[in-house]
């Protein structure tokens, strides 16, 4: 099946790669991305402590009075929906300014030899963690801590949702 997919992916992404334009393929992906490593993960965790709660429970280290409450999870989703839209719009603004033609990706329909994807995706980890750091740093600026960054500190015990 994995085979499947990937000789799929192999002969559609020529196609995909000329056929749109670059900054529908990087919205498109940026998306996909946040559903497929964020959203889907956290929905599967408070699936768990949902439908199975004993098992959850027998596997947390935080006492049970430490646990978000619903009223806490609800609207830390709320408030992490709420980001993701206005990002996600945000970048969906930019593109429709330009018509979908600049991207900041590296489109080609053809593939990335091994040696340029692992730079790439060392070059991307080193540059999400040094771009995470400055911005949760500045996050903890008094002026900023209260308003916006204070409630992401609120849970004592791990809550997926609470990660973005």
């Amino acid at each position: 099946m994995a085979s499947l997919s990937l000789s799929t992916l192999t002969t559609l992404w020529p196609q995909i790669a000329t056929s749109y334009p670059p900054g529908l393929i990087e919205v498109t992906i940026t998306i996909l991305a946040q559903i497929l490593g964020f959203w889907l993960p956290c929905t599967l965790y408070l699936a768990i402590d949902l439908a199975f709660p004993a098992f959850s429970n027998k596997h947390k280290l935080q006492s049970y009075r430490r646990q978000p409450t619903w009223a806490a999870i609800t609207h830390c989703f709320q408030r992490v929906l709420t980001a993701n839209l206005l990002s996600t719009s945000l970048q969906i603004a930019f593109a429709f300014a330009t018509n979908f033609q600049h991207t900041l990706f590296t489109i080609t329909p053809t593939y990335p030899t091994p040696r340029e994807l692992i730079a790439d995706f060392a070059y991307a980890l080193l540059l999400r963690e040094l771009l995470f750091y400055t911005a949760h740093r500045a996050l903890h600026h008094p002026k900023l801590y209260s308003r916006f960054h204070k409630q992401h500190h609120s849970f004592t015990a791990p809550m997926a949702f609470a990660a973005q």
